[in-house]
């Protein structure tokens, strides 16, 4: 894809965004068109062609971009954001702290002495290790993205959803991949 290709996608991206946002806002909740011009764009994620799953985070990780400073401000929005790396333990009110995190962690050890750490799964997390390389190079942008606009206590809340795939990565994924976790 050429590059006046992609930017004139981003651009229509963050043209539809800010639509939303003018039809949908509300005076309790300006943020309410942007959180659902974001599920409506993660309706992308669900498709089967690896192309598309991949592409859909790459303007996820755009959009989210974009509008960082609001992220950080708004509940709701974070929450959304959230979703993608937790999945439904985002909806907690209360958020640990790293040591009650650790604390906490439902974990089995099975014959081999590997552990495993039961808990609700984004679909980041899955998409971590999905076979394809495009997905995986995505979903590792989106784990950057996290790393560059979540507040740390936010960022410490997600990392138990992450950290196993990532691991996983540097495992099974191809030297690229390995990089990029590093």
């Amino acid at each position: 894809v050429s590059l006046k290709t992609r930017e004139a996608s981003f651009s229509a991206i963050l043209e539809f965004a800010q639509r939303y946002r003018q039809k949908y806002a509300e005076p309790s909740q300006p943020e309410k068109g942007l959180v659902l011009f974001i599920q409506t764009l993660s309706a992308g994620l669900a498709m089967p062609s690896p192309l598309v799953i991949a592409s859909t985070l790459t303007a996820l990780a755009r959009l989210i971009f974009e509008y960082r400073t609001e992220v950080n401000i708004s509940k709701n929005l974070l929450q959304t954001l959230a979703f993608f790396y937790c999945g439904n333990d985002a909806l907690k009110e209360h958020r640990p702290t790293a040591a009650e995190t650790i604390q906490g962690l439902d974990t089995t050890m099975d014959d081999n002495d590997t552990i495993t750490i039961h808990r609700s799964v984004g679909i980041l997390p899955i998409l971590l290790r999905h076979e394809s390389h495009e997905v995986v190079g995505a979903a590792l942008g989106m784990v950057k993205l996290a790393c560059a606009v979540l507040k740390k206590d936010d960022l410490i809340f997600i990392l138990p959803y992450v950290l196993p795939s990532l691991l996983t990565i540097s495992t099974d994924s191809r030297n690229e991949d390995r990089l990029k976790v590093k």
